[in-house]
């Protein structure tokens, strides 16, 4: 792997991430490959986010640019960010003609040439980390690059170098956000034993997993740093259970409140995996769990292979434990997935009583075995996030409505703030909980009112269509106000159709410090409660009473 001794050479690493509180881990893994292999390559890494990606931010990154001796400049590129690299790219081409451009990741994965990215000089295809080293030193020996597409592969993945280094850790005093904001990635393994046809997986083989002793050692090093958020991005963390066990019981027993996030499939828990989780600390594990669909059909269709009764068996212990937030996720325009057989995917998901219930939507990534799968008449976005706009048995009328359900199910079931409220509206006015909330969408929407409406109206709305929804009133005013009370402080966003009943509100000594109590009288039970506002559940996102 080693060359031999080459002058500095300057390369900037262009990273544009999905959201401010997100940390990129892709630059700083090639940044570390590339300086473990003893050349005398200078890298820096210029981080933003999506957001911030208007004319000020492209003045910025050409002035980075413009103002150094630059030869190389690598960008990585996601859906989320493709367009606005594409343009960077483009006129950093006009500005600095000589520098070359080094395009990677999932967005450039299935190109075999540059025709789509002319003003680039070089696209790596796969795990970068190796082919950046190779084709720099390749540029700096021939003053050009041997070809203009490799591809990589993650062969020596357990080899590779750690990305945090000191400089990573050095780089957080660069941010607006303090650490303990900051979303960080960690890959312990790399690829997937599935082979499902949406997923970007489906193109490679094989699983490579770092040693236990390395995953240990780099998640101790966050967690003393102040890291608050580790989000896995293995792609199915436990398809090794005896691996995933072990990790799990080193994170048990940490001295830590950070949190680590995982991606796992839910008919993958053995009872062994299910008992060690029920140990867990209180929230210091969340699961995202791809349900996808529950129609079968549209599951062998894209390759996918579920288990669906013992994978609501295992969400359904999971939500029991009430020890770790539990995301269950499903994608809407799937073959042969029709409007009725999707929505009662979506009704058996919120039956599971998860946390947190999102819908996706199918999308044609690049270089995903999707490409080879005969959709029928279906049709895709040509531009990112590349999302399904009609299928042989989804109108776009049907999408459109799955769309709304979806903000609404996000803002009013997700969020936490409307859960009594909820439970009583779906057991006793309408058959479901996705009843509920389709008809509250159909009743936002008449009425011209967002679903990103503040939380004071959002409470507003919901008890103005419970009125005319039927509901009995008392009953509505005790459980808006119960949720109101125990997701804001002081029940400062109670609707003005509910008046306050408060018996008292101060301050109490609560551990090292005082907690804000309120103390509020409930009619309709003729009960009275009182509310702590010093942390809300990490898992129901909601304030403690009695």
């Amino acid at each position: 792997m080693f060359r031999y001794k080459l002058e500095s050479m300057n390369i900037l690493i262009v990273s544009i991430n999905a959201k401010h509180f997100h940390k990129s881990l892709a630059p700083w893994c090639l940044k570390s490959f590339v300086e473990a292999q003893g050349q005398d390559f200078n890298i820096e890494i210029f981080e933003r986010d999506i957001n911030d990606s208007g004319t000020e931010l492209l003045y910025e990154i050409c002035a980075a640019i413009d103002n150094r001796e630059l030869k190389v400049v690598a960008f990585s590129c996601y859906i989320w960010n493709i367009e606005f690299v594409k343009k960077v790219a483009y006129n950093l081409k006009k500005i600095r003609p000589k520098v070359k451009i080094v395009l990677g990741g999932p967005e450039v994965i299935a190109e075999n040439s540059l025709e789509n990215y002319p003003f680039a000089d070089l696209i790596i295809k796969g795990a970068g980390e190796m082919s950046f080293y190779n084709a720099l030193v390749d540029y700096e020996t021939n003053g050009k690059f041997i070809a203009s597409v490799v591809e990589s592969n993650n062969c020596h993945f357990a080899l590779f170098s750690s990305p945090f280094t000191r400089e990573y850790f050095k780089s957080f005093e660069l941010d607006k956000l303090p650490v303990d904001k900051k979303l960080v990635y960690y890959e312990s393994s790399r690829g997937c034993p599935f082979n499902c046809a949406y997923c970007l997986s489906s193109s490679s083989k094989g699983i490579f997993e770092l040693s236990l002793d390395r995953v240990e050692k780099e998640l101790r090093q966050l967690v003393e740093f102040g890291i608050k958020v580790i989000k896995f991005v293995d792609r199915t963390a436990n398809a090794n259970r005896a691996r995933f066990i072990k990790i799990l019981e080193f994170i048990k027993l940490l001295d830590t409140d950070c949190v680590f996030h995982f991606e796992v499939a839910p008919d993958l828990f053995s009872d062994e995996l299910l008992d060690i989780i029920k140990t867990l600390p209180k929230a210091r594990v969340q699961f995202e769990l791809g349900i996808q669909s529950f129609n079968e059909n549209a599951l062998r269709a894209v390759n996918r292979r579920q288990d669906a009764d013992y994978a609501t068996h295992n969400i359904k212990q999971l939500v029991k434990n009430g020890n770790c937030h539990i995301h269950v996720g499903l994608i809407a325009g799937l073959p042969f997935e029709t409007l009725d057989s999707f929505i009662l995917s979506i009704n058996k998901a919120m039956e599971l009583k998860a946390h947190c219930v999102q819908l996706g939507f199918l999308k044609l990534l690049k270089g995903a075995e999707l490409n080879n799968v005969d959709m029928g008449g279906a049709i895709f976005d040509d531009k990112a996030p590349y999302s399904v706009l009609k299928t042989d048995t989804m109108s776009t009328d049907d999408l459109l409505l799955l769309y709304k359900i979806d903000k609404i199910i996000d803002k009013f079931y997700n969020k936490g703030a409307f859960l009594e409220t909820i439970n009583f509206a779906s057991s006793k006015i309408f058959s479901s909980s996705l009843e509920f909330l389709k008809n509250l969408a159909s009743y936002l929407e008449q009425n011209k009112l967002q679903a990103n409406m503040s939380l004071k109206n959002a409470y507003s709305a919901l008890y103005d269509f419970l009125v005319l929804s039927g509901a009995n009133i008392d009953e509505i005013v005790h459980y808006i106000k119960f949720d109101c009370f125990s997701f804001d402080r002081n029940g400062l966003s109670l609707p003005p159709q509910i008046q306050k009943q408060t018996v008292k509100s101060n301050d109490v000594e609560k551990g090292k410090g005082k907690a804000q109590v309120a103390t509020e009288y409930f009619s309709l039970t003729n009960q009275i409660f009182t509310f702590t506002y010093d942390k809300k559940c990490p898992i129901t996102n909601r304030y403690s009473y009695k």
